[in-house]
This record gives structure tokens, sequence and C-alpha cells, in this order.
């Protein structure tokens, strides 16, 4: 079952870019061309890959823009799940799509920032310039605060500090948007794509006290503390628990 669900998926994500391509000869604006993609890749990739979704508190992306969604990152499902509520007035910023063959074209053409955090000459340059998007053009970033998928199920890795930077230095909220844990049921890895319920909850807004790097410092550990706490609600619940035996 795992190479049915996973070639589906595969099928879904290759229409989804097929769309994409098709929205660039068609004069509309990156804005509607990455929140139309984003829905599509979500609408035909999550549910042949086995993720049943449940979606809380979806009226917060709303609320504050522009912002920086920080999310936490366990496996490239990732982007399928979160398209379901990617906002037309957000950019991604990543570090390593943008040098995929094809997609990293496709990546830059929408308008998304790539972020080469390991020269970190050209890491200061790709966050003033995601400063800029925030303070002159009211754009909101998404980023995956780990800058990698973690390797533990419902454990954090170390969240690098671009997300909080810019929203220290921009004065916008960071929106902690928490994905819940994907193993063992979802691991690619592994070739599991067990179908099993998901969540992808998106929290109150946390702000700098200012833009300090010791603001920066407070910022990253109470979103961190605020993610992690979320996730350890999921690990405690019964069908997370007898997930953890069967592993």
């Amino acid at each position: 079952m795992f190479w049915i669900r996973a070639s589906i998926a595969g099928v879904g994500f290759g229409l989804a870019v097929t769309w994409y391509v098709i929205l660039r000869f068609v004069p509309v604006s990156n804005a509607f061309r990455r929140k139309s993609f984003a829905r599509v890749m979500g609408a035909l990739c999550t549910r042949p890959a086995g993720i049943r979704l449940t979606i809380i508190g979806r009226e917060r992306m709303k609320r504050h823009r522009p912002c920086v969604y920080a999310s936490n990152h366990q496996s490239q499902i990732d982007y399928p799940i979160v398209g379901h509520i990617f906002p037309d007035d957000a950019l991604i910023m990543a570090s390593q799509i943008g040098d995929w063959p094809f997609m990293g074209m496709l990546f830059r053409s929408s308008g998304s920032l790539t972020l080469e955090k390991d020269v970190p000459v050209r890491a200061a340059a790709d966050l003033e310039k995601a400063e800029r998007a925030i303070r002159e053009d009211g754009m909101s970033v998404w980023m995956f605060a780990e800058g990698t998928r973690g390797k533990v199920p419902g454990t954090l890795g170390t969240f690098k500090r671009g997300a909080f930077r810019l929203a220290a230095r921009t004065g916008v909220p960071v929106i902690p948007v928490v994905i819940s844990p994907l193993k063992p049921e979802t691991d690619l890895r592994a070739r599991r794509l067990t179908p099993h319920d998901v969540t992808l909850q998106i929290l109150d807004p946390v702000y700098a006290n200012g833009p300090t790097r010791e603001d920066e410092d407070e910022l990253r550990a109470e979103v961190r503390k605020r993610i992690q706490d979320t996730l350890d609600a999921h690990l405690g619940t019964p069908a997370m628990a007898s997930a953890r035996q069967r592993r």
C-alpha cells in the first residue's frame, strides 16, 4: 500500500505543479499563484498519503497581518499539509528548495525567498530582503523554525534565529503553527503511509518585547515552548500513546 499511496500522492503533486505552470501564463498575481498552488497541492496530496487532517485555529490566520509564521518540520509531507491554510499574502522562506532542479526555478518565480543559511553574509542579505517584504509590501513570511526536518517524533530541534530576528526587527508577531506528530504512521524513509489523523493547529500570536538580540532569544524560547507544549499534548492522547507502544 505504501507504493500505491506514494504514487497517487506523487501524481497529485505533479498535477499541482502543472497547475502552477499554467498559472504562469495567466494574468493573475503571484499571490494568487502561490495560494492556488498550495491549495491544489494540499487537496491532491494529503488524503492519498493517508493524512486525515483537522485544522484548529484557522481564524487566527486573518487577524494578524503581516506576521511571521513559524512551523515545526517533520517530513516533506509538511508542505501539502500547510498548503491547506497557506495565505495569499505570505512568502515562503526556505534554504534548500531553491536549489532543486526545476522546482527551485518555480519557487523563485513565485516571489518566495531563499535563505543561504550556511553562508552568513548571504543569509544576512536574504533576511534583509524578507524584512523589506514585511515593512514595504506588507507581506508575511512563512518559515520552518528548525530549519530542517526533525528526527524524533514530537521533539523539536533547535530553532534557528531567522524567523525571530525578522519579527523582532519589524515588530510583527510570530504565529506558531503546529503539525501534530506524523511518525510512526507517516514515515517516508520507513516506507509507511498508514492512514491516521493529523492536526494542524494555529496558535495565538507572540510578540517580541523589542528589537535587540536578547528580545529575539526570548521570543524564540517562548515560541518553541508553546509549540513543544502543543506537541506534548498530542503525544499524551490515547491514539499517540498506542502508536508509541507499536514502535
